[in-house]
């Protein structure tokens, strides 16, 4: 980071080059792919409304003051439970990040995409599309199943790469995993709601 300029301006004076560059790689807005990997140059992004601050390596997203992104889904997510698995779909959900602050909430809906369809007895887990945790506690869960019965608790990180973050479930009645105990099948129609709130273990 280029030190702090000894510049005054009064009538008559003429902006060095280094005054100039200095302002050039410390402030620049910009619309695309992020420019402003120069250490400590805040940069902003005019299209995502955010602003960013270089860090030497990479453009770190410190904050969004415009509308926040969507939490954007590919299709479908993955859950999955013994030998099988089913697809969901996102529904009203949305995800802001902040440097490493992750925070998202939404609701999933289980539906089959085939066989072998989730198996009672054997934990529920959801692959995402969400930067991975730097903390096993990411959240919180509500677990709608059937319409019938309820379950509540902890929504754990268990691995996963940077775009595929996996999410287990913990109960808060045995502080044991959602499926296994108490045994129950993932089903058509069962309703997840999520809240989470992490730090990732990049920034964006």
């Amino acid at each position: 980071m280029a030190a702090r300029s000894t510049f005054t301006r009064t009538t008559g004076s003429v902006i060095t080059s280094a005054w100039a560059n200095s302002l050039r790689d410390h402030v620049v807005p910009y619309s695309g792919a992020a420019d402003g990997t120069t250490d400590g140059m805040v940069s902003v992004n005019t299209t995502a409304d955010t602003l960013h601050v270089g860090n030497g390596t990479i453009a770190a997203t410190f904050g969004c003051y415009g509308t926040p992104p969507a939490w954007t889904v590919p299709g479908t997510w993955p859950l999955k439970q013994g030998g099988g698995e089913a697809e969901v779909s996102l529904e009203q959900s949305f995800i802001v990040r902040q440097g490493r602050e992750v925070r998202a909430w939404g609701r999933v809906q289980v539906g089959f995409a085939g066989s072998p369809v989730p198996s009672a007895g054997s934990p529920i887990f959801l692959d995402t599309n969400l930067p991975a945790a730097s903390v096993s506690h990411v959240g919180t869960f509500y677990y709608q199943d059937t319409g019938t019965t309820v379950y509540e608790g902890v929504v754990l990180s268990i691995g996963g790469g940077t775009g595929t973050q996996r999410l287990g479930f913990q109960t808060n009645n045995n502080n044991a995993a959602l499926g296994q105990t108490p045994s129950f099948a993932a089903f058509n129609g069962d309703v997840i709601l999520l809240n989470l709130s992490y730090i990732a273990t990049a920034a964006a």
